[in-house]
């Protein structure tokens, strides 16, 4: 039996990425989904079941986290698939003892802008990686590096960009950044962004919070023992750094614990496929960002992003164990 929980953000998507491959694994999935955000959750079972698999092979189990512990800690479970955050899951290592993990951890993802970049395209790009969903991805952009040749130009055109956007409730179709879950987390990414400030970072857009709310945040100058440099932000704020050659941007970008995506920008696919043989990365993107995910890719990272790998072939293969059976024929 496979334990599937799963985080808020996304809260379809991530869910189908582990309901779908431990029933084509032939296995029985019991999932835990975000206290937030059970409702799509239950609803996807409801839809799975009329479309005809088994009852028995499927339950959704909304609550909190006794809940999560009484799940990962019952002698049924074979499998714990977990998409959240390093502190649950060591709380889940240590709890479940000796079985099989797929944890999707989160990221810190980097995106290097070469001297030869398209700088509309990258500016493009970055802002919407990392503003999009208010920041709330495990793919958002969270620390950008651009060549000193061209970093004044990047972060104006960066700057003025992220004041277009407007920030306010997703039911209006004219928002672009809508709300942080709790108004506890927003405090916390002001208060993350107030730190960088006291350590000398200058805020060159956005900094301030409205409730729920924060203005997408862009910071330059930021000390490197930032939180906002060393942790998941998870929310929108984005720091950018110049550098002077490619080998201090890639030590840089690898100088976190956190190894899920990257991206790097550059008209020399040679430089292209340089940079991302030297990212530690589960995923490079080649003039683009971190923000990119389709279904059928391997997905996760390394060091503190995951264990394993997510997408349905791979998430099938983890969810399922070779069995061999041996015969002595006998005359």
């Amino acid at each position: 039996m496979v334990a599937a929980l799963t985080s808020f953000n996304d809260p379809l998507n991530l869910v189908a990425h582990k309901v779908g491959p431990a029933l084509l694994g032939g296995n029985g999935v019991v999932l835990k989904p975000s206290t937030y955000t059970p409702l799509t959750a239950l609803t996807l079972a409801e839809v799975l079941i009329e479309a005809g698999v088994p009852a028995g092979r499927i339950a959704v189990l909304p609550g909190g986290s006794e809940t999560g512990r009484a799940l990962v800690t019952d002698s049924r479970v074979d499998l714990i698939s977990f998409t959240g955050g390093t502190t649950t899951a060591a709380k889940i290592s240590a709890a479940a003892g000796p079985r099989k993990l797929l944890m999707e951890l989160g990221g810190n993802n980097p995106t290097i802008v070469c001297a030869d970049a398209d700088l509309d395209a990258a500016v493009s790009a970055v802002v919407a990686g990392a503003f999009g969903v208010a920041g709330q991805n495990c793919l958002s952009v969270q620390r950008v590096y651009v060549h000193r040749a061209c970093f004044d130009s990047f972060v104006d055109a960066a700057v003025q960009a992220t004041r277009k956007l407007v920030v306010g409730t997703k039911r209006d179709e004219a928002t672009d950044v809508g709300p942080l879950i709790t108004e506890d987390e927003a405090r916390r990414v002001e208060s993350w962004v107030a730190e960088a400030a006291g350590r000398g970072a200058v805020v060159r857009a956005g900094g301030t919070r409205n409730g729920v709310f924060v203005e997408p945040t862009i910071l330059t100058g930021v000390h490197e023992a930032s939180t906002v440099l060393n942790e998941e932000v998870f929310g929108p704020v984005m720091s950018v750094m110049p550098f002077a050659n490619l080998d201090e941007a890639v030590r840089a970008a690898n100088g976190v614990s956190y190894a899920l995506q990257a991206g790097v920008f550059t008209r020399s696919i040679d430089t292209g496929f340089q940079v991302a043989a030297k990212l530690v990365a589960g995923a490079v993107v080649i003039n683009g960002t971190s923000d990119f995910r389709v279904d059928s890719m391997p997905f996760g990272g390394f060091k503190s992003s995951g264990i394993g790998r997510e997408g349905v072939r791979f998430a099938v293969e983890a969810m399922t164990e070779p069995k061999n059976t041996i015969v002595n024929l006998v005359s």
